[in-house]
């Protein structure tokens, strides 16, 4: 199952600020619901242990990541990772956009999912995932509106 989500959020903070967040993988960590363990590897790679409850599973996800690419406004992410008879890779992209103390940010989502996961309802996932990407979402801008 692939399941794509795409997005604008206007954030109270200058462009270079939200992209130094942004790119410090250890404070978007810290902006994850349910994040149970969080390692930096380097700058580019870490891992991550997300708690997750989705219909009928329910479990830790063990994940690896790395930030792709950074600069200019932009960066992508791919995290791969595995739990609960699961395997679950996530494609994240953003570009920053505005002007003074104000961004734009344009992100884009992509969730690949196999095992025990994939068969929970489309809807449901869709559902629970667009709860926590927001969720995200306000977790960052509480972080760095207030910097």
């Amino acid at each position: 199952m692939q399941i794509k989500f795409e997005g604008t959020a206007e954030i109270a903070a200058p462009s270079k600020a939200l992209f130094e967040f942004l790119t410090d993988t250890s404070r978007v960590a810290g902006c994850i619901p349910d994040t149970e363990g969080f390692t930096k590897i380097d700058d580019k790679n870490f891992s991550v242990n997300v708690r997750v409850g989705i219909g009928f599973v329910r479990g830790t996800f063990n994940m690896k990541g790395r930030i792709d690419e950074a600069g200019s406004g932009r960066a992508s992410y791919s995290l791969e990772g595995s739990g609960v008879g699961s395997k679950v890779g996530v494609s994240l992209s953003f570009e920053l956009g505005g002007s003074g103390d104000s961004s734009s940010m344009h992100w884009n989502a992509v969730f690949t999912l196999t095992g025990l996961v994939s068969g929970v309802p489309e809807a449901v996932m869709k559902k629970k995932s667009k709860e926590q990407i927001d969720l995200i979402l306000d977790n960052i801008k509480g972080s760095v509106e207030k910097v």
